[in-house]
């Protein structure tokens, strides 16, 4: 049996009818270093994120002018590709060299902001570089009541943000309640003409 879980995950989607065209170009360039990163954890014998990062970063980062966390979730995303892969192979099924076709990019928590009141999202689009600020793109997603209700709670933490040109969802995850501990117990037992009950509390 595996570890009982120590968080409740939710996922919130937004659809929006399109997104800027400078996200449209930053998911194009996230969707080249996933199929690069994919080729190098083949050739590589990669089989962790830390090893691709190893052997791929400074030359991703060097031909890349992008968020630099991006590219670690690039690695995360050619991983589980390259892992599906393997798996195929290893049970003799047929399977050609993951290729990503559709635009999509991943970012972790420590990549954007969410106004969790206002629903603006702001998305660096580079890194910092001498004397200037790194480019943003912002749009505005549609907060229904059930988003407010969510995201007004404190208790749940964001995490990663998927971005598709059609929609974007957004990760949320607190950890579980402890269970309910009684304090005392109560046991009741009727017929036709009496109620008997006992109640115990503590010892």
């Amino acid at each position: 049996m595996g570890k009982p879980p120590t968080k409740v995950v939710k996922s919130l989607v937004f659809p929006v009818g399109s997104v800027p065209a400078s996200l449209i170009l930053l998911m194009k360039e996230f969707r080249l270093i996933v199929n690069k990163s994919i080729r190098v954890a083949i050739a590589q014998d990669c089989r962790s994120k830390g090893k691709l990062s190893k052997v791929a970063y400074r030359s991703l980062s060097a031909e890349h002018d992008i968020y630099k966390q991006y590219i670690s979730s690039a690695f995360e995303v050619a991983m589980g590709a390259v892992k599906a892969y393997r798996t195929n192979l290893r049970k003799g099924r047929r399977a050609s060299i993951p290729y990503l076709r559709r635009l999509h990019m991943k970012a972790e928590n420590q990549s954007y902001h969410l106004d969790r009141d206002t629903g603006e999202l702001r998305i660096p689009l580079d890194g910092p570089g001498p004397g200037r600020r790194p480019a943003i793109a912002g749009l505005t997603l549609p907060l229904s009541d059930w988003h407010h209700s969510i995201l007004s709670d404190p208790s749940w933490r964001l995490g990663s943000i998927n971005i598709s040109p059609d929609k974007i969802i957004v990760t949320v995850q607190r950890g579980i309640p402890k269970p309910y501990a009684p304090e005392s117990i109560i046991a009741l037992d009727t017929n036709e003409s009496s109620l008997d009950g006992v109640a115990a509390k503590g010892e």
